[in-house]
């Protein structure tokens, strides 16, 4: 009960600050961008699209809504309530990750509807999902460390130029060769294998092998973003969820 509670208060919150705006804004100006390009290169343009949205569209959202949040006060109430860290976390990942969901959806059917392709929506789902969960708990977990955006943005762009080797891999950037037979470490080459299945072009076993590797970090981020935000930010000594 507690939990839908903060996941509506989230979506209002997005309603009020202009977060899904942006998120329209964002979706229309990727599919003016993507409709420009040839239909034979979207196997590599959607899944550079998506990575790169996915990316900045859940590190800044969820960087947005915890700094201001604390600037509020809105976080003391973590301490005062019966609100659990893990709820109040997860609150912002489910609430986030579904509008970057819909964006997904809406650039997938925008794109194959304007070049004609044929596309797998569970892929969508399962891709965008996954994805945008790792970048906003990532993005939360590198929140606990700053006292405003403005000191995040620096690092922000560190933790994206290391996650889109793999992109650049992808598209074949000999430059990154020596990093062919490691780049499979990267959550960001799983991403992509997911992505590529959007378009039919991934094989099962590569399906099944990147989900559950997204989901094995997305579970050990999620618990650092707890112990991290009783340290860091609520001050706890102790590492309790609640």
């Amino acid at each position: 009960m507690r939990l839908s509670k903060l996941v509506k208060w989230d979506f209002l919150f997005q309603v009020k600050y202009g977060i899904i705006i942006a998120a329209i804004i964002i979706t229309l100006v990727w599919l003016g961008m993507i409709s420009l390009l040839p239909a034979e290169t979207m196997g590599y343009v959607i899944p550079v699209a998506f990575i790169t949205d996915f990316a900045v569209t859940g590190f800044l959202f969820i960087a947005a809504m915890v700094f201001f949040e604390k600037g509020q006060g809105t976080l003391d109430v973590i301490v005062t309530s019966p609100i659990r860290v893990s709820e109040y976390i997860l609150s912002k990942v489910i609430s986030l990750s579904i509008l970057i969901c819909l964006i997904a959806i809406g650039l997938v059917f925008g794109v194959s509807t304007i070049k004609g392709l044929n596309v797998n929506y569970g892929f969508v789902i399962i891709a965008s999902i996954l994805s945008s969960s790792f970048f906003i708990l990532l993005g939360f977990i590198t929140s606990t460390f700053y006292k405003s955006f403005t000191d995040m943005i620096l690092p922000m762009g560190a933790w994206f130029t290391v996650s889109f080797i793999p992109l650049l891999i992808y598209i074949n950037a000999d430059i990154f060769n020596f990093l062919d037979y490691i780049v499979f470490l990267w959550p960001t080459y799983s991403m992509i294998i997911l992505i590529d299945a959007i378009l039919g072009n991934s094989d099962v076993i590569s399906i099944i092998l990147s989900i559950a590797y997204i989901i094995i970090l997305n579970f050990i981020l999620f618990k650092i973003s707890i112990k991290l935000f009783n340290q860091k930010v609520i001050g706890r000594e102790e590492d309790i969820d609640g």
